[in-house]
Order: C-alpha cells, then sequence, then structure tokens
C-alpha cells in the first residue's frame, strides 16, 4: 500500500510502542521560528526516526518578526485557545481513547516522554519523507493506529510498526507513483512492507541529499543575512546623516532668517541715524548763528571783565596786607605759645640724651617719681606757670647744656629770675635725693666684687679708685681768694675735686670742692674717704697720691711703681700695665662728669653753689648706661634675679 504524498512540509516521525493506550501522535516543525545550528533540542521536537541528527530549536530572528511571529512575545492564551497545529485524523474504535498531553489539541495528544502507539507520517509529495517549514494540513498525515499485535520493522535508523488489520487514514487515498488516483483493494501486509522499505530507502537517500542542500542554503542565508545588516546598518548611518544635514538645514535656514530679521532691523536703524544726523545738522547750523550772536555778547562781557578785573587787583592788594597782618599775628601767637616741653621729645631718646643727659625718656620718668612724694621748697618763690616734669627737665637742660638763665627763659617763656629760681630749687631737690640718697655710702668689698670686671681680677682687694679732677671758675675778685684757687697744673682758677670710681665703672663718692692749689694728699686727708675701708682691702690711685701714711692699719694702696734704678725690671712692667688698665676707667668716669656743660665755667653767681652742683653731676652720670660693656650683662642678670626674687 503506497503512503499518500502531499506538497505540506511535514516530517514522519515515528513514535511509540507495545501497550500503549493512546490511539495516535502527530508531529510537525513549527513554523514560526527560524533554524540555528547551535541551538539545543527544545521540548516540542524528537529524535528523528529517518536519519541519526536530532531536531535543533529555532530561535527568533528579529530580522524577520514581522513575516514569523512568535507565541512567546504575545500575550499567553489558555491552552484550549491555542491553534491547531495538527488535524486530527479517525481513531480506531477498538482501542481505548487518547491522553490529552501539553500541547494536545482535539483528540491528539503529544506528550514529552512520546509514550503513545502510533505511527505518524507526514509526507512530502518531493521527498516522501523530509516536511518543509509550512503550513500542515491534515491530508497530508497518514495515521497508522497500532495494537499490541504488530509487526516491527527494523531498519539502520527507524523502526516502522505495522498493525496487522487494514490502514485506515480519513480522506487519504493511495497515489501512486504516476500521480493516478484509483481506490483499489486493501492489499496484503507484505506488499505494504516491501512498499515501505522502498519508500524508507528512497527517503533517506533524499533526505541526506536534502539535508545537504539545506545546509548550503542555510550558509548562504547566512551571508545574505550579515550582507542585510551590513546594508541595513549603511542604511540607518545614511539616514542618521541624512538626518543631520536636514537638522543642519533647518538651523541654518533658522540662522538666514534670524539674519534677515537682523538686517532688517539694521536697515531700520540706518534709516533713524540718517534722520537723526539731518536733525543734528540743522541743529548745527542752528548752533553756529547762535555762536555768531554769543560772540557778539562775549565782547560786551569782556570790556566789563576788564573793568572788573582792575576792582579785583585793588581788592587782591588790599587782601594780601590783611593776610600778612594776619600771618604775622599767627606767627607772633605760636612763639609766644611755643614753649620747650619734655613732652614734645619724649619719642625721641636721643633729643633726651641730648638735653638731659640721661639715656631715654623712661630713666627721666623713673627720676622724676622719685620726687613724687618730695615737698620742693623753691629757693626765692614758688612756681605754678611751668609744670614740675618741666621744671626738672630745664634744670637738666642747665647742668648738661650749659646754657645761660635768658636762653632758658626764651625756651621756656618765663623771665630769668625764674629760671634761676627753678635751677637752684631742683639742684638742691637732686643733692638731697641723688647724691644724699645713693652716694652716701660707698659699696662694701663684697658687693663690688659682685659686679668685678676682668681687668680688676689681678687685684680682688680693691674696693675704690682715687682720682681728682679740676672745674674752672671765674677770677676772684679778692687776691687771697685768687691765690688759692690759682692751679699750677691748669694755670687757672679752678675748684679741685675728690672722685672715687668702684671697679665696676660706677662714681660711688665725690668730694667737696676745693681751692686749686690744694695738693692731693690734703684733699684726700680733708675728705676723710681713707677712714671708711676695712683691714684687708685695699684702694687704688695714681702716683702723685702719696697717701700711704693716712690709710689705716691693713689697707695697701696700689699705684703705678716708682722708677728707681735706670729703668724698670720686667715685673715692674707688667704691675705698671695691670694699674693702668684699670685706672683707664676712672678717667673714663671722670670725663663722663665733664660732659655736663656747666662744669666747664662756674661763675660767680653759682660759686657758693659749685660744691652741689659737682656732686649732683657726679651722682647724675650714675644714671647712664654702663661705663665697662661687661659689668652690663651682670648688672641685667642681678635686675632680673632680683625682679625673680620680687615675684616669689
Amino acid at each position: 500500500m503506497e503512503i499518500p504524498r502531499s506538497t505540506s512540509n511535514v516530517r514522519v516521525e515515528v513514535v511509540g510502542g507495545a501497550g500503549s493506550k493512546a490511539t495516535r501522535v502527530c508531529c510537525a516543525k513549527r513554523g514560526d521560528r527560524l533554524p540555528n545550528d547551535n541551538d539545543a533540542v527544545c521540548s516540542c521536537h524528537f529524535l528523528d526516526a529517518s536519519s541519526s541528527f536530532s531536531p535543533t530549536v529555532f530561535k527568533r530572528n528579529p530580522m524577520y518578526a514581522h513575516i514569523f511571529r512568535s507565541p512567546e512575545g504575545s500575550k499567553k492564551k489558555p491552552a484550549n485557545s491555542r491553534k491547531k497545529l495538527l488535524l486530527p485524523g479517525e481513531p480506531d474504535l477498538l482501542l481505548s481513547s487518547p491522553k490529552k498531553g501539553p500541547i494536545m489539541q482535539g483528540t491528539f495528544s503529544v506528550a514529552d516522554s512520546c509514550s503513545d502507539d502510533v505511527l505518524a507520517i507526514p509526507m512530502d509529495t518531493t521527498t516522501g519523507l523530509e516536511p518543509l517549514i509550512d503550513d500542515l494540513n491534515s491530508d497530508n498525515v497518514l495515521i497508522i493506529p497500532l495494537d499490541g499485535n504488530v509487526n516491527c520493522i527494523q531498519t539502520a535508523d527507524t523502526t516502522v510498526t505495522t498493525p496487522e488489520t487494514p490502514l485506515t487514514a480519513k480522506s487519504s487515498e493511495i497515489v501512486t507513483p504516476e500521480g493516478s488516483a484509483n481506490v483499489e483493494s486493501t492489499p496484503s501486509i507484505s506488499d505494504m512492507k516491501e512498499r515501505f522499505l522502498r519508500k524508507m530507502a528512497e527517503g533517506r537517500r533524499l533526505f541526506r541529499s536534502q539535508w545537504e542542500e539545506k545546509k548550503q542554503i542555510k550558509k548562504s542565508l547566512s551571508t545574505l543575512q550579515t550582507h542585510n545588516r551590513l546594508l541595513v546598518k549603511e542604511l540607518e548611518e545614511k539616514n542618521n546623516s541624512l538626518s543631520v544635514a536636514i537638522s543642519e538645514k533647518k538651523n541654518c535656514e533658522t540662522e538666514i532668517n534670524r539674519l534677515k530679521t537682523v538686517v532688517a532691523s539694521l536697515q531700520e536703524k540706518i534709516i533713524n541715524k540718517t534722520t537723526a544726523l539731518k536733525k543734528c545738522e540743522e541743529t548745527v547750523l542752528q548752533l553756529q548763528l547762535q555762536s555768531k550772536e554769543d560772540q557778539e555778547m562775549l565782547q560786551k562781557v569782556n570790556t566789563k571783565l576788564a573793568s572788573v578785573e582792575e576792582a579785583l587787583q585793588k581788592s587782591n592788594t588790599a587782601k594780601c596786607t590783611v593776610l600778612r597782618a594776619q600771618r604775622e599775628l599767627s606767627e607772633q601767637l605760636t612763639a609766644e605759645k611755643f614753649r620747650l616741653h619734655i613732652e614734645n621729645i619724649s619719642t625721641l631718646d636721643c633729643k633726651v640724651s641730648h638735653y638731659t643727659g640721661l639715656p631715654n625718656y623712661g630713666t627721666f620718668k623713673w627720676l622724676f617719681s622719685l620726687f613724687n612724694n618730695f615737698t620742693l621748697s623753691y629757693y626765692n618763690f614758688n612756681v605754678e606757670s611751668i609744670s614740675r616734669e618741666n621744671q626738672l627737665f630745664m634744670t637738666l637742660i642747665r647742668l648738661k647744656l650749659g646754657f645761660g638763665l635768658q636762653t632758658l627763659a626764651d625756651w621756656f617763656r618765663c623771665s630769668k629770675t625764674t629760671v634761676s629760681n627753678i635751677v637752684l630749687t631742683w639742684v638742691s631737690a637732686l643733692h638731697t635725693v641723688l647724691f644724699d640718697g645713693f652716694m652716701g655710702v660707698i659699696p662694701s668689698l663684697a658687693k663690688v666684687q659682685q659686679s668685678l670686671p676682668e681687668c680688676f681680677k689681678p687685684f680682688p682687694t680693691c674696693r675704690i679708685v682715687l682720682d681728682c679732677t679740676e672745674v674752672v671758675t671765674a677770677v676772684p675778685k679778692n687776691m687771697r681768694k685768687h691765690n688759692l684757687t690759682y692751679s699750677q697744673y691748669k694755670h687757672r682758677t679752678t675748684f679741685k675735686g675728690l672722685v672715687g670710681v668702684a671697679p665696676n665703672g660706677s662714681c660711688v663718692f665725690a668730694s667737696k670742692l676745693y681751692p686749686g692749689s690744694t695738693s692731693d694728699k690734703a684733699v684726700v686727708e680733708d675728705s676723710k674717704v681713707a677712714q671708711v675701708l676695712q683691714p684687708g682691702e685695699s684702694v687704688m690711685a695714681d702716683k702723685g697720691f702719696l697717701i700711704g701714711d693716712l690709710l689705716p692699719a691693713g689697707v695697701s694702696l696700689i699705684r703705678p711703681p716708682f722708677k728707681t734704678t735706670v729703668q724698670f725690671t720686667e715685673q715692674q712692667v707688667i704691675d705698671s700695665r695691670k694699674i693702668s688698665k684699670a685706672r683707664v676707667h676712672v678717667e673714663r668716669a671722670i670725663e663722663r662728669i665733664k660732659r655736663y656743660k656747666i662744669l666747664n665755667f662756674i661763675p660767680t653767681c653759682l660759686a657758693p653753689r659749685a660744691t652741689m652742683v659737682f656732686q649732683v653731676c657726679c651722682a647724675l652720670t650714675n644714671l647712664q648706661k654702663p661705663l665697662i660693656a661687661e659689668v652690663a650683662g651682670v648688672l641685667m642678670e642681678g635686675a632680673n634675679s632680683s625682679d625673680e626674687e620680687d615675684l616669689e
């Protein structure tokens, strides 16, 4: 019996076995997906019964999405509403009804295990076995029901099960190879087997040849697809470039329109400017006419101005005379108001040192603070027109610079009597506070050794260095006094005073002034300075001081050696150098005292108070910077230590 052929694209699937209760199973390729060689097996495909190849899953191809609609992308529908892929055949009434599987439609069932005993032979008219990916009609499926007493025909690739009873198929006809459709009687089973085997062999050969052709077709399709993709990409790029060009063109058109509007607005502005220029020209003409009229007016005004200038010159001359008078008056007023005050030079240390002899304004303030609780007893009358601070300032100027009374009176805008009264009063006050308060007692040897400089280290017992100095005075009218004050050393009338300097350079003793003809020994004896010295101490003096017999017992005299031989010995030279190196500081101290120019010449009116002036000048030198540089550091350390003790 010939298997009916049809033009549908189906494939033969032989499934099932003995003992199965199912009547029939139909399986066909799905036509909604394109094939791919690398796909895995899908649940809707089974092992091919006609070849050794396994069927493949057909993935969705996005290029043909509009042709083959995928059910995965669409909305899920219930199982009974799916489109029937296979048409049912007539079941065998002798067997039980089939079971419905997962994709059962109508009376057909296709289970994952393929356990139904049915021979489904969908045929192609050209190949006889291999179906194409097209629609599946019920006329193209040959249903062969099987029962338990079947004969199995084993081939190389498939097993075909045939029933012993005649085959039944819905609307199926036996078609001869010539294509004539005539109904014959039921053939025998052996004839059917032979025909079936021949068809199976022919179909296998055709299937293999067709499979190779399909592979080539697939390759060509893949190349065409890639080519199409490239073409699509090129078209997309061209489309994008065209869209960009179109957008640019639109932008250019908008820009052109904008420029046209700008040009139109500029043309309007030009027209407006031209009209404005015409108006300006008209106004210029009017202004020219007005300028001519104004020139005529200016000529008239100039004539009037000339007369006014003459009047102004006269008034200016009068104003100049008035201004000169005012300037003179203001100068006089400022001259009357001007006075030399300490506040005017308080910020300038150099000026303070020049006028007062003190190093800075702070020292001046400290000196003035000593008189806060001091009651001044004026020499003649009380002075209130000048402050006490400026009175001290005036006195220091008189001592330091030696200015006359009239000069100080002009500077401080007062009388000479007032200046004399102030100077004498403050000299007495300074003598009481500075000399009597600070120089009344000579420092002990222990205090002297605390600030002993390096040059006095060879003489550690030296307590004081003595030397005499002379101050020039006016020639007295009395001859006897003249003879007493005349100095053979200065060849002038002088006063002689004894100065005692500590090894650290401080002036610690100042005697009263004696007539210039008095010897050094007599001055030392009368001043009684030697009586202050204690045994074990020494005093340093010049070679001319022959006071060895005046010193108490145990007190030694340090002086340069006398030359008793033709020349000094080596030790005498060394001793004389050491003594000279130490004694030079006494001469420097006396030089500081002599910087107070009032001691350059003592007038007759000041002679009664010359001793007081001399001692005050000696005391003021101690307020200056230390005479020896290395002593300054020692004094600073001592001051810091005393400050720390005060804080404790």
